[in-house]
């Protein structure tokens, strides 16, 4: 932990040398001045601390002191992309995005040292951040989320929070959460549907869907390893479309999680597609 300083500058006659213990341990030796002397304790523990001076014929009452962990102002974390809409609650729009967004962690009071992990708390899913060290002079990078995840949410409200881990400390310190409500399309595209034997991804024609929309389908694998169809067929009068899997992308990701969506775009002239939630599989 940070050096805790306690100055400590009672009168007292000349003396050559003055000690100064906590309980029965030796602090150090205080520096006289006259008829004055002083000492500063460093890197005290926390806690109550019972201190005494001593010299080689004299020693003094007892006085206490209590060094307490300065408090931690554990406010909410913010989205860099989103914007606020009033308290701890904030609306991020996709598609304005299109991309990774970033969780930005306040200034709790942090210290060089401490461990601070961010957790996206989204539809059907939590998932903790890789941990980040308070550099010195105390700072934090911003935390990303997974565009992916973000996709995954839109049309639902999901949380941000964070948790502190102290040295010297056994607790764990959570934070405020954040409500993020997820914008991008007016009604929710279902996952696709992967066969048992995970090489065959199918995409349901929804109400919404008609004639000319058209589906890709993306996979995203073991290290972000990712392969997607570029080839957008038209429904038609199908009632689903098909999509084989590559046979490397799969050679080099079978036994291992993966997640996929698809993309449609409803009508030929529309500005963008619409993305899916997330099929997740747990091995390929």
């Amino acid at each position: 932990m940070n050096p805790v300083k306690t100055s400590i500058a009672p009168s007292s006659r000349d003396v050559e040398m003055i000690n100064i213990y906590d309980g029965d341990a030796l602090l150090g030796t205080a520096t006289s001045n006259g008829n004055t002397w002083s000492f500063t304790a460093q890197n005290l523990p926390l806690g109550l601390h019972t201190i005494t001076a001593r010299s080689a014929t004299m020693r003094s009452n007892e006085w206490r002191i209590t060094v307490a962990e300065e408090t931690m102002n554990l406010l909410a974390p913010h989205v860099r992309e989103a914007s606020q809409v009033g308290g701890n609650s904030e609306r991020l729009d996709y598609y304005q995005v299109n991309d990774d967004i970033h969780c930005i962690v306040p200034d709790y009071t942090m210290k060089s040292g401490d461990t601070v992990k961010v957790y996206w708390v989204g539809r059907n899913i939590t998932i903790a951040s890789s941990p980040q060290t308070v550099a010195n002079p105390p700072s934090l990078q911003p935390f990303p989320i997974s565009k992916y995840e973000v996709i995954d949410a839109i049309g639902h409200n999901v949380s941000l929070y964070y948790t502190v881990e102290r040295p010297a400390s056994t607790q764990t310190f959570t934070s405020l959460s954040l409500a993020l409500a997820v914008e991008g399309h007016s009604f929710q595209v279902d996952a696709p549907t992967i066969n048992s034997g995970h090489d065959n991804l199918r995409v349901q024609r929804q109400t919404q869907f008609n004639n000319n929309s058209t589906a890709g389908v993306r996979a995203i694998g073991a290290g972000g390893d990712e392969w997607s169809e570029d080839i957008t067929p038209v429904f038609g009068n199908d009632p689903y479309l098909n999509f084989k899997l590559d046979p490397a992308w799969l050679a080099r990701n079978r036994g291992k999680p993966a997640v996929f969506n698809c993309s449609v775009r409803v009508n030929p002239g529309d500005p963008h597609y619409l993305f899916s939630q997330l099929l997740r599989v747990p091995s390929v």
